[in-house]
């Protein structure tokens, strides 16, 4: 009998600095006097609905988690989450006049969903249940 021979195995880090990079480059966050890394509100798309805010920011986030969903250092895109949504949780403070983080995250929940869409598909679920009802109560 030989030895167990261990199979190598390809090893991927996400370049957490070069995204990090990469966000202060677009505007989505800045580093303060301390060097700390700080969320940035982003100022031209304050004109949009907060669902369309609300998607932008997703498609972001989305778009980073899928890239590096391979990658060994996931985990450390945590950081990178919380950053993005807290510029998120900013520009939808400042479209709704709110004026800080805090207020933006007690008004959209602790994960930012739109209040209007909930309400809508909440009507829509209401609609069909009632339709449903109605046509197996004229059965």
């Amino acid at each position: 009998m030989g030895k167990a021979v261990a199979t190598p195995r390809l090893l991927v880090q996400a370049p957490i600095s070069k995204i990090v990079v990469k966000l202060i480059k677009a505007g989505f966050i800045r580093r303060n006097a301390q060097g700390r890394l700080i969320p940035k509100m982003q100022g031209h798309i304050t004109n949009l609905d907060p669902a369309d805010i609300i998607a932008f920011y997703n498609s972001k986030m989305r778009g980073l988690l899928n890239f590096y969903s391979f990658a060994a250092n996931r985990n450390k895109l945590g950081r990178i989450r919380w950053l993005l949504r807290a510029s998120c949780a900013l520009t939808l403070a400042r479209k709704n006049k709110l004026k800080t983080m805090r207020k933006a995250f007690c008004k959209f929940g602790r994960t930012l969903k739109c209040p209007l869409l909930q309400r809508l598909f909440a009507t829509l679920v209401c609609i069909l249940i009632l339709r449903i009802t109605n046509k197996n109560a004229a059965k």
